[in-house]
């Protein structure tokens, strides 16, 4: 049994060897941290078997931990849900249901994304827009503006949008 303390310091530690790449041992952690019920710990384990770089990779586990995850109260790992099933990595790629997992997690920028890009739906600028919008990304629109990313290109709304991204970073 671990204390609360105790229990920090093994996510932390944790983390700085997922950020070291030493991603067998930071499983070995994260699981560890997890099996006591810990909800971030959780989506760490569902993120490592999802992603290419570790070795045990395992899609079916990934989503089994990343709901456990959503029901431990990590909104987080609803993104990393709307990213498997956005790549359609060992799920059938659904851009419905990638969009339903970024809503949850509040995660306008992915779906600005999906739109401008048209990443498994339909490509549609004004969406786009709406969403990076949300998220802040005001960079984002002014490039869509710019270039006529799915929409005629517009220079004053593209400095206009640029600006405010120079007003958000100070």
């Amino acid at each position: 049994m671990y204390t609360s303390e105790e229990l920090q310091r093994l996510y932390d530690y944790a983390w700085d060897r997922y950020l070291a790449e030493d991603y067998v041992e930071a499983f070995d952690c994260f699981k560890e941290v997890a099996d006591t019920g810990h909800a971030e710990a959780t989506t760490m384990l569902g993120v490592l078997y999802s992603d290419e770089r570790f070795v045990g990779r395992d899609y079916d586990k990934a989503v089994a931990y990343l709901r456990l995850a959503v029901e431990r109260g990590d909104i987080g790992a609803f993104s990393a849900l709307g990213e498997i099933y956005r790549d359609g990595r060992g799920v059938e790629q659904s851009g419905d249901k990638a969009i339903e997992y970024f809503t949850k997690a509040k995660n306008w920028y992915e779906i600005g994304a999906m739109y401008r890009e048209g990443d498994c739906i339909e490509q549609d600028a004004l969406k786009a827009i709406e969403f990076f919008a949300k998220a802040n990304a005001w960079n984002e629109i002014a490039l869509i503006y710019r270039y006529g990313r799915g929409i005629e290109p517009d220079e004053q709304k593209a400095i206009e949008y640029e600006q405010k991204a120079a007003i958000l970073k100070r």
